[in-house]
């Protein structure tokens, strides 16, 4: 039943992303796609690249950070695990 449930959800998304890409296609233009298309894997590319050193660095800032703080406040119920 659980994996029922998963190609569930990965049929609908990969239903959302090609009723995206459909609506991309008819909004800008096939021609317009074709004459572009260069230029469009250029920044496509470079995008990815961006997004993927801003992914590196945010990892690197955060995640020390958020071992080197202590809690804010204490979990449910008040039950600390060093009174335990």
């Amino acid at each position: 039943m659980h994996v029922s449930s998963t190609i569930k959800r990965i049929t609908l998304a990969l239903l959302v992303i090609a009723l995206v890409a459909a609506l991309l296609v008819y909004g800008v233009g096939l021609d317009v796609i074709k004459a572009r298309q260069v230029d469009l894997l250029y920044l496509g590319k470079q995008h990815l690249w961006l997004v993927g050193w801003s992914m590196l660095f945010a990892l690197l800032v955060g995640i020390p950070s958020g071992f080197s703080q202590p809690p804010l406040r204490p979990p449910l119920g008040g039950i600390h695990y060093a009174d335990l």
